[in-house]
């Protein structure tokens, strides 16, 4: 059995397991409209059963040494205090990138997060296998090839907004959409916001 952390309202709020094939029920039952929307994050790796008898002993995922797995890398384009055009600007970039370098558009999804993007780009593509030092190999080939936007969303305790949860930070309330590669290239950041 495979096992995700997650938490609700705050990354702070973490070091709550659950399976991973359950995983996307509680996200979608806690994040939707109809109960409050509060946002929903899951770590980024996930565990075998392993995390069980550390988190049982710990309860905590903190300094767990044990092997990690990867479905889909993610490359974290943050607003920060930066403009929402240039933003944009760079989540275009990045996506240049990716094709230079070939991945196809079929191996990775594109995000808008409520304020910033996320690139989820399939394990298919890298191969990565399970490791205890698989967050140590994830960032180092990501940085190599360019594509290392934030290396904190790779570390191993990493946590990340799960799609289709809000973006409760003020100001902001908007929600984690997918978008297709024309609506990441042709649309303005005003139709962006519409569609989240």
């Amino acid at each position: 059995m495979y096992y995700v952390e997650y938490a609700l309202i705050n990354p702070s709020m973490r070091n709550q397991l659950i399976e991973k094939d359950k995983f996307m029920k509680l996200a979608i039952a806690k994040g939707s409209v109809e109960v409050g929307a509060i946002p929903v994050y899951n770590g980024v790796y996930y565990y075998d059963d392993m995390i069980k008898v550390h988190f049982d002993k710990y309860n905590s995922i903190k300094k767990y040494e044990g092997k990690l797995y990867i479905d889909y890398i993610p490359v974290d384009i943050d607003k920060g205090s930066n403009s929402d055009s240039y933003t944009l600007t760079k989540l275009r970039r990045m996506l240049d990138r990716l094709n230079c370098i070939g991945l196809s558009r079929s191996s990775f999804q594109v995000y808008f997060s409520g304020s910033g993007y996320h690139i989820m780009i399939s394990n298919k593509e890298f191969g990565f296998q399970p490791s205890n030092e698989l967050a140590i190999q994830v960032e180092g080939t990501m940085k190599s090839l360019g594509l290392l936007e934030d290396p904190s969303v790779l570390r191993k305790t990493a946590l990340i907004r799960s799609p289709h949860t809000i973006n409760a930070k003020p100001g902001v309330n908007l929600f984690k959409v997918p978008l297709t590669m024309d609506e990441a290239y042709d649309l303005s950041v005003e139709e962006i916001k519409e569609i989240a």
